[in-house]
C-alpha cells in the first residue's frame, strides 16, 4: 500500500472530517499531498491554521482558490471537488498567513469533507520542542498525526531541532528523549506519527527500534516518493 493511501485509511470515514496536523519535517507536503488525494477522490477539501501557515504567494498548496476574508470564503460554494486555504493576513509579515478565529475555522470546516489544518510550527526544521503554546489542536479535531523528519538522523541537534540549543548529536539516545520528552514529539497526544524522509541514504533501522510508548502508532516512510517502509 502506497503512504497516502495508508494514511487517508486511518482517518475516521465520517463526514467533515478535520486533520490536525503537527511536529516538523514534512507538514506542508503532508498537507498538500493529503490534499491533492482527496480532491481526486472527489472531496471537497479545506487547508487552514490553528497557528500559522506559509502563504499561498510563497508556497504552492495546489489550491483552486485562496481567502483571507471569512466572507469571501463562505461566498466561494463549489459545486464539485476541489482544495481552497483559509487563513488570515499578518500585517508584519507577508511569508506567513495566521489562524482565522477558532469558530470561523470550525463553521467553514463544516461545508467541506475534510479539512487540514496545521496545528503546530517548527521554522522548516525536521524536529521540534514544543512550547506552552504548542500545538494548537481545536477540539473538534478528529484525528491528529504528528510528523518528524528522519534526515535529522546523524545531524547537530541544535541546527535540525526547534526549541532545542543542546551539545548533542541526533541519535538514537536524542530520539528516544525526543519521544518521551512531555515537550516533544508527542504533546498534544496524536494518533500517529508519520517518521517521513525515509529515502536516498535516509535508513528506517534506528526508527523502528526507538522506545516508542505503548500504543503509539507509527508509521515510517517517504511523502516524496509515497511510499511505506514500515509500520509500528
Amino acid at each position: 500500500m502506497k503512504l497516502l493511501e495508508k494514511i487517508a485509511s486511518l482517518v475516521p470515514e465520517k463526514e467533515n472530517v478535520f486533520i490536525s496536523i503537527t511536529g516538523g519535517g514534512g507538514k506542508s507536503s503532508l498537507m498538500k499531498d493529503l490534499a491533492a488525494f482527496y480532491k481526486a477522490q472527489g472531496k471537497k477539501v479545506l487547508i487552514t491554521t490553528s497557528t500559522h501557515i506559509q502563504s499561498y504567494l510563497f508556497y504552492d498548496w495546489g489550491t483552486d482558490r485562496n481567502f483571507t476574508m471569512f466572507e469571501e470564503a463562505c461566498a466561494f460554494n463549489p459545486d464539485g471537488p476541489c482544495c481552497i486555504l483559509y487563513a488570515s493576513n499578518m500585517q508584519d509579515d507577508v511569508q506567513r498567513l495566521k489562524a482565522p478565529f477558532e469558530e470561523r475555522v470550525h463553521q467553514l470546516s463544516r461545508r467541506y469533507d475534510v479539512t487540514i489544518c496545521e496545528a503546530d510550527g517548527s521554522r522548516h526544521l525536521p524536529l521540534k520542542f514544543h512550547t506552552s503554546r504548542d500545538p494548537v489542536i481545536y477540539p473538534f479535531s478528529d484525528i491528529t498525526i504528528a510528523v518528524m523528519g528522519a534526515w535529522a538522523y546523524g545531524k547537530e541537534a541544535w541546527e535540525v531541532t526547534f526549541g532545542y540549543d543542546g551539545d548533542n548529536l541526533v541519535d538514537q539516545t536524542f530520539l528516544n528523549h525526543y519521544i518521551s520528552s512531555p515537550d516533544g514529539l508527542l504533546k498534544g497526544r496524536p494518533d500517529y506519527v508519520l517518521v517521513n524522509g525515509l529515502d536516498g541514504d535516509v535508513k528506517a533501522e534506528p526508527f523502528m527500534f526507538l522506545s516508542w510508548p505503548r500504543g503509539t502508532r507509527v508509521l515510517g516512510g517517504s511523502l516524496m516518493n509515497n511510499t511505506l517502509e514500515f509500520e509500528i
